[in-house]
C-alpha cells in the first residue's frame, strides 16, 4: 500500500498559516534547543540523583538514535526526501532570525517543489528528529512522574517533518520505534549500572 496519500493529506491536507508556523516552529531544533537547554538544566539542578540519572540516560539515548543508528541507516539506504524526489511537495521552514525562536512572529518560507533534478543519495530514512525526540520521551516517560507527556510532544515533532516536506510517513514511524527502543535500552542500561554500583539510588521518590 502506498504512503503517497497519507504524506500528501499530512503536507498539504490542513495547510494554513497559523499551522505553518506552528509545524516549522515544532521541525526546528534552533527554535528548541533552549527548551532543552533548561529541561537538561533543571533535571541537573533541581531533579535529584534520579533526575541526574535521568538526564545521562536521556544523553545516551539521544546519542545511540542519532549519532549511530540513523547516521549509518541513512547511509545505508539513501532514501531522497519527499521534495527531492516529486513535484508538488510543499517545504515550510521558518524565515532567518536570530534568535531563531523570533522567526515565530514572521511569516514562514513556502515553496512548492518542481520536477526533481539529478539526485546524489540521501538523508531521508529515517527521521533523526523523530528518532531523537521519541528517545528522548521514553526516558522521561520511563523516569519522571509526568514524563509521559513528552510523548504527544514527540508526536508532533513526527507529524511536523512530514507537513514540512521533509520526510515520508514510514521516515518518522522507523524514526519513532528507534527512538522507543534506544530510549528504553538507555534507561535499563543506566537503571542496571545505577543498581550495581549506587544501590540506594532506588529508595528515593521519583522526581518531579
Amino acid at each position: 500500500m502506498s504512503e503517497e496519500p497519507l504524506r500528501a493529506f499530512l503536507n498539504t491536507g490542513f495547510q494554513h498559516p497559523a499551522w505553518d508556523v506552528v509545524m516549522a516552529g515544532l521541525s526546528s531544533w534552533a527554535v528548541w534547543w533552549p527548551f532543552a537547554v533548561a529541561g537538561a538544566l533543571g533535571l541537573l539542578l533541581a531533579g535529584g540523583a534520579k533526575g541526574r540519572l535521568a538526564l545521562v540516560a536521556a544523553l545516551l539515548a539521544i546519542g545511540v538514535s542519532d549519532g549511530l543508528v540513523c547516521r549509518t541507516l541513512k547511509e545505508v539506504v539513501q532514501r531522497p526526501r519527499p521534495h527531492e524526489m516529486q513535484a508538488g511537495v510543499r517545504v515550510v521552514d521558518l524565515k532567518k532570525a536570530t534568535p531563531r525562536l523570533l522567526a515565530l512572529a514572521k511569516p514562514v518560507n513556502a515553496r512548492i517543489s518542481g520536477p526533481p533534478g539529478r539526485i546524489r543519495g540521501g538523508r531521508s530514512f529515517p527521521s533523526s528528529h523523530a528518532a531523537n525526540c521519541f528517545a528522548l520521551a521514553t526516558v522521561l516517560a520511563l523516569s519522571c512522574r509526568r514524563g509521559w507527556l513528552a510523548l504527544p510532544v514527540a508526536l508532533a515533532v513526527a507529524v511536523s517533518r512530514i507537513y514540512t516536506g521533509s520526510h515520508w510517513p514510514s521516515d518518522v514511524l522507523a524514526g519513532g520505534l528507534i527512538g522507543i527502543l534506544c530510549g528504553w535500552g538507555a534507561v535499563w542500561v543506566t537503571g542496571a549500572a545505577a543498581r550495581r554500583w549506587f544501590p540506594g539510588l532506588f529508595d528515593q521518590p521519583k522526581s518531579a
